[in-house]
């Protein structure tokens, strides 16, 4: 069963919990066996549940036990729910069920997000059986600047800013439909975002964008012109994006790509964690 977590089992529990964090098979994303996250700011982060009106943690208990818990957090405005963590040690299929059937209560309309391990067989095989279709699979790569050799920069690329915004939604655009991020929403914030795009002559072929906000850091996706991977146009664009990175003092870099981009990524210095399995529905 699912119930509202109390300050006091959080504090008896948040051990327990963490401790499944090291194996991938009982964990969704955010995952923190990656070299990056800490046990501290997982507490950071997992505090949220107990202190934030639009996060919550839910405690999962069988017979008495408890195997787990769910947290996840809601933007209103949006209709969107996500996850922060879901750990379950055991009956991680049975502990979705319930977490959608708590979620048909109280968010009706929202739409949901998820992204599983490929650890995660339990978690797959109950999404496989019960009508949720994968939407997308993605090589999950990360790179710690500590290993970073900073990369010659190609002259084809510039900086997207406030004044040349246009030039990357035009590409942007053609990717964005389902997306939380998409253009609008990337353009309110463009304070918090790096966006970069190689030009063939006066044509812009792609763009790469990552928030900047911590010291690590996601790259979100590299849009192609005509929607077709170009390795010259990623590797340029990925060099681009991680000097900055560097230069502003990041210190890790996430990033969920494709097998064509993944040989890019690996020549730079990305390492592969897993993959991950994305799952999205409409309550």
């Amino acid at each position: 069963m699912l119930k509202k977590i109390s300050e006091a089992e959080y504090n008896l529990y948040k051990e327990q919990i963490y401790r499944l964090s090291s194996d991938l098979s009982f964990c969704s994303f955010p995952i923190y066996s990656d070299g990056v996250k800490t046990e501290e700011l997982f507490y950071e982060k997992s505090l949220k549940g107990l202190t934030s009106d639009s996060e919550e943690i839910l405690l999962y208990e069988r017979e008495g036990t408890v195997l787990g818990w769910i947290h996840y957090y809601f933007i209103a405005k949006d209709k969107y729910l996500g996850i922060s963590s879901m750990l379950v040690e055991s009956g991680f299929g049975e502990a979705m069920r319930e977490l959608l059937g708590y979620w048909r209560e109280r968010y009706a309309g929202f739409t949901w997000c998820l992204y599983l391990p490929l650890e995660n067989s339990e978690g797959l095989d109950f999404m496989s059986e019960n009508g949720h279709p994968e939407d997308s699979r993605s090589i999950v790569d990360v790179l710690l600047f500590k290993n970073y050799r900073t990369g010659a920069e190609s002259g084809s690329v510039r900086r997207i800013n406030e004044d040349n915004f246009r030039i990357f939604a035009d590409i942007h655009g053609r990717y964005d439909n389902e997306m939380y991020w998409n253009s609008e929403r990337i353009e309110k914030a463009l304070k918090r975002w790096r966006i970069f795009a190689f030009f063939k002559e006066k044509e812009c072929l792609g763009a790469i964008y990552y928030i900047c906000v911590g010291k690590n850091l996601e790259i979100f996706g590299i849009d192609y012109a005509n929607e077709k991977y170009d390795p010259i146009v990623a590797e340029a664009l990925l060099i681009s994006a991680l000097n900055k990175a560097e230069e502003e003092g990041a210190e890790s870099m996430y990033f969920f790509n494709d097998e064509e981009t993944h040989s890019i990524a690996e020549k730079l210095g990305f390492v592969r964690i897993t993959d991950a399995c994305c799952f999205e529905g409409i309550i």
